[in-house]
């Protein structure tokens, strides 16, 4: 019978609505906490209900967007208008998918009924940067930058002829500042918390490895544990991005080509740098004793010691 009873009443409410609507519906409020989810591809658009004027409303919502790259508005001309509607309805939620990496836009949504409109509450948005490796690029190429569950790499291109007197690394728990012959390379708030006594960080000059004749300033961060004290192998748990400020691109985290997780560990049967390569991709094995007990993608257990032993007694 309650059950009846709940029927009855949401009929009743909506034979109102339609009958009453016209005579006593009242303008909306709108909408409230509007939030954007950015992904390389697309966006993902929420928001809740303002304060409801009037029972006899029948609410619904409009989401336009509209790009606010000088390059992009210059590329369209006059054939694009100031917005374009991207979602109708009586859902609090949308999702604006096509787009290209790397594009600003401006996002507004408003809530109508027959009585009027709401004033529009806006968001600028940008689309994220699809990841390389598990990294990406900062602005101008100033930088490069890639992360395992417990480290972060760092890519400074340098000169060829830079001594290493003249390289200035300074890190603290959420900032990294790095000069050049007294030059500022890199300064900003980092995205996540890293260890920074003596010892906890490292850089070097080397030959950038993908680019004959270039050299670059490498410098590998170990990333804080989270209060449990547990590594996390959760690719949305790790940072999308190096710098946190604007103009610093973020990375799409669903799109990381590293998916490992926690429970997953290289195959006990294997006996040579080789054969962990080609079962963790994504390791990055630089040499055979970082698959010790501590590996560049997280903690490996006693599977190192186990592989030294095996690959001892293969040499016998």
């Amino acid at each position: 019978r309650g059950s009846d009873s709940c029927v009855m009443a949401g009929t009743c409410l909506r034979l109102k609505r339609l009958l009453l609507g016209p005579l006593l519906s009242r303008a909306p409020n709108p909408p409230t906490d509007l939030s954007v989810v950015p992904r390389s591809d697309g966006f993902d658009v929420s928001w809740r209900a303002g304060a409801s004027t009037s029972e006899y409303n029948r609410d619904r919502y409009e989401v336009e967007m509209a790009p606010t790259s000088p390059r992009l508005l210059e590329l369209l001309g006059d054939t694009f208008g100031s917005h374009v509607q991207f979602y109708s309805g009586t859902d609090c939620a949308c999702s604006i998918d096509r787009l290209q990496p790397s594009q600003p836009f401006s996002i507004r949504a408003r809530c109508v009924n027959r009585a009027g409109a709401s004033r529009w509450v806006a968001v600028d948005a940008e689309t994220c940067a699809v990841p390389v490796g598990c990294g990406g690029v900062g602005p101008d190429a100033a930088y490069a930058w890639d992360q395992t569950p417990t480290h972060v790499e760092v890519r400074v291109p340098v000169p060829p002829t830079l001594a290493p007197r003249a390289v200035d690394v300074r890190v603290r728990p959420r900032r990294l500042e790095v000069r050049l012959e007294n030059r500022e390379a890199v300064a900003g708030d980092l995205r996540g918390e890293v260890t920074c006594q003596p010892g906890d960080f490292e850089w070097e000059l080397r030959a950038a490895p993908d680019d004959v004749g270039r050299c670059e300033l490498f410098i590998v961060l170990e990333k804080a544990l989270p209060p449990n004290g547990e590594t996390q192998y959760d690719p949305m748990r790790q940072w999308d991005c190096l710098i946190d400020a604007p103009g610093h691109e973020r990375i799409d985290r669903r799109r990381m080509r590293w998916t490992r997780d926690g429970e997953w560990r290289p195959p006990r049967d294997a006996t040579t740098k080789d054969e962990v390569a080609r079962a963790l991709p994504d390791m990055r094995v630089f040499s055979e004793n970082q698959t010790g007990v501590c590996g560049r993608d997280g903690e490996l257990d006693d599977w190192g010691a186990d592989w030294e032993k095996r690959k001892k007694k293969k040499k016998k």
